[in-house]
């Protein structure tokens, strides 16, 4: 007997966008793969993407009343659910700047089990496992390409599904109500009674909620349940007409991540380039911009803003020159096109005392990866206020390098540092020392230029010992250091 008209008798059906799909999965003839992870050819009956893409669906507005067991009636986009979301949509969408838009679909890892579940009873009936078209992917994969063009056409909008085009995703996200989790749970917790091993206090630990990750749904499937009891207990607790009209279905906007990279100048010794918190009653570099692009880009939120810049400096050393290269991530921004940078660089300097900033620009993600490689990679620029304990004759700091021959340190982990870096030994290269100022025989302003990475602080005091060789070793006395700056950044 066909696969159709087994399903009908036991009273399962199929949209005809549904039934298409199950017929070319019937269809295709079994073909073999090589698998280069166990190096072994396998039979696949799964249709490419290629061959789901050639097919032409038209929905059928008298299967309106059915209740699918393939889509659960998701891909009936003629209901109600669809007109009043498309509504919501289109009054939202006008807030943000944009040119196209992408459509994503996104389900509740429950979905998974109720696929499950369905699929065991086409199996039972028929003996067809059609596992793999029983399963999120397909219906998301159905649902995009047969309906973009829909929503661009209701929202009056340009869709374009490359990852690189858009500038907001659409996510439109699919999950049950809350009674039906309660439901599933206590057919979970029947299921797994007479099950070996498992104490009582550990089935009333399992909770399947929207959090709920694809690995414990196939742990409940294959390993915790006793399958046959938790089958019949789905089928005696539920109906897909009851899953069906327990679907919550809503939706928010996305726009894709903007990139804003520039320069910052630090001028004061009392702002770190964090958040530390209310409690030390200081700002950061982060909080300043932060609080400044929230007026341009018509977002609040602060964790909507991330910051990553081309290495730190502590928070009592400032950073001058031509300062140190950041971007900032922001996400959720309705203001987008038509910004004047060189006019809100202007603006933010003209407010800001505590920090300034340089060559504001848009950017992009490959900036990002740009800044994150020359960490490694910059040559640094510091003055910094000594003390020595012996008299320093003229001189002396000048001729402790010799020209076009760097000096080479060992840096062990300062302690100062330890409880948030790793213990290791680092190579680093002191390029040159310079006596700037001779305030008198003990103090002095020097400027060293150093690699990326180099502990300056501890070069000068020498950290116990643990930087070798140090600037006290190299002048025979005790050194220490009251001030620091960064002078400037060399890419």
């Amino acid at each position: 007997m066909e696969f159709f008209e087994i399903c009908k008798i036991q009273d399962i059906h199929f949209c005809q966008i549904c039934q298409n799909i199950i017929k070319i999965n019937l269809d295709i003839k079994s073909k073999e793969e090589y698998n280069p992870k166990n190096k072994k050819f396998v039979q696949l009956n799964i249709p490419s993407n290629d061959e789901l893409s050639k097919l032409e669906f038209n929905f059928n507005n008298n299967d309106k009343n059915i209740y699918c067991s393939l889509c659960l009636n998701i891909l009936d986009i003629f209901n109600t659910k669809y007109t009043s979301l498309l509504k919501e949509i289109k009054s939202l969408i006008n807030e943000y700047d944009h040119n196209y838009i992408k459509l994503v679909i996104k389900f509740s890892s429950i979905f998974n089990f109720i696929f499950w579940f369905i699929n065991t009873k086409l199996i039972k009936i028929s003996n067809l496992n059609l596992n793999y078209i029983f399963e999120c992917d397909t219906i998301r994969q159905i649902f995009i390409k047969k309906y973009t063009k829909f929503f661009a056409e209701n929202l009056e909008q340009k869709f374009d599904n490359n990852e690189y085009n858009r500038d907001i995703d659409l996510i439109i996200n699919y999950d049950l109500n809350d009674i039906i989790y309660q439901k599933f749970n206590e057919v979970i917790r029947n299921s797994m009674k007479n099950k070996d091993n498992l104490k009582q206090e550990n089935i009333n630990n399992i909770l399947l909620d929207k959090n709920t990750g694809r690995a414990m749904i196939k742990s409940i499937t294959s390993d915790l349940c006793d399958i046959d009891i938790l089958y019949k207990n789905l089928s005696n607790t539920f109906s897909l007409e009851g899953i069906i009209s327990s679907i919550n279905l809503n939706f928010f906007l996305a726009p894709t991540p903007l990139y804003i990279s520039g320069n910052y100048i630090k001028l004061s010794r009392e702002v770190g380039q964090n958040h530390f918190g209310r409690d030390f009653n200081i700002s950061s570099i982060d909080e300043e911009i932060k609080k400044f692009f929230a007026k341009i880009f018509l977002n609040s939120e602060k964790n909507d803003y991330i910051l990553s810049a081309s290495g730190r400096e502590d928070r009592n050393v400032r950073m001058l020159g031509s300062g140190r290269n950041f971007i900032y991530e922001i996400y959720n921004s309705k203001k987008k096109f038509g910004i004047d940078f060189e006019k809100i660089n202007e603006q933010f300097n003209a407010e800001n005392k505590l920090v300034q900033i340089k060559n504001l620009q848009l950017s992009n993600k490959s900036i990002y990866n740009k800044i994150k490689k020359e960490e490694n990679a910059k040559i640094k620029k510091y003055l910094a206020v000594i003390y020595c304990s012996e008299k320093i004759e003229k001189n002396m700091i000048d001729n402790l390098i010799k020209e076009n021959d760097n000096l080479t340190i060992n840096q062990i982990t300062p302690i100062r540092v330890l409880h948030q870096r790793s213990l290791k030994q680092r190579i680093k290269q002191i390029i040159s020392l310079r006596e700037i100022e001779r305030i008198n025989d003990h103090f002095f302003i020097i400027e060293i230029t150093a690699s990326a990475g180099t502990y300056i602080k501890e070069f000068i005091n020498g950290d116990f010992g643990r930087t070798w060789p140090n600037l006290g070793s190299l002048l025979n006395c005790e050194c220490d250091i009251l001030q620091l700056d960064v002078k400037d950044i060399f890419y």
